[in-house]
């Protein structure tokens, strides 16, 4: 697995990937490091609370997917749209599947499903493993989308 970290810069909110570290030298900040080339290091400080870690995996479009993330996941146990059904079979997928913000716990990575009262669970339900699922895809992630586990529970 590709250990790095992504985080969202303090100053402009754009989101760098490399390695985390927070610094006492350079302060009491959190840096990714981009380029680490001794002193021409390029690092820049990022809000702490925007941190998180790739998890080794990537969605169906070939997204990686990090901690924080907000992701769809349909089963692969889903039943068949019916006959008299009038959505497409595109709306029809979207609507049967969960929606999840990706996290680490107890040293694995998971998806905590969003529950009726539109908030994330406090247990881990469904693994990451995309062999779990039909397809996991990226569609936001808690910082720049909340209103994304705002939308109604199907």
């Amino acid at each position: 697995m590709e250990i790095k970290f992504r985080g969202k810069q303090v100053d402009s909110g754009e989101w760098y990937h490399g390695y985390y570290v927070k610094a006492p030298r350079w302060g009491d900040g959190h840096y990714i490091i981009m380029d680490y080339h001794g002193p021409s290091t390029i690092a820049y400080e990022v809000d702490g609370d925007t941190v998180g870690i790739y998890t080794g995996l990537k969605d169906k479009n070939g997204v990686e997917i990090f901690v924080s993330d907000i992701v769809r996941i349909l089963s692969s146990e889903w039943g068949s749209k019916g006959q008299d059904d009038p959505r497409s079979l595109e709306q029809y997928l979207i609507d049967i599947a969960s929606v999840g913000c990706v996290d680490f716990e107890d040293v694995c990575f998971g998806v905590r499903l969003k529950n009726k009262r539109n908030e994330c669970s406090d247990d881990i339900l469904a693994s990451l493993y995309v062999g779990d699922h039909g397809y996991i895809e990226v569609i936001g992630n808690i910082h720049d989308n909340p209103d994304l586990l705002k939308e109604v529970a199907t």
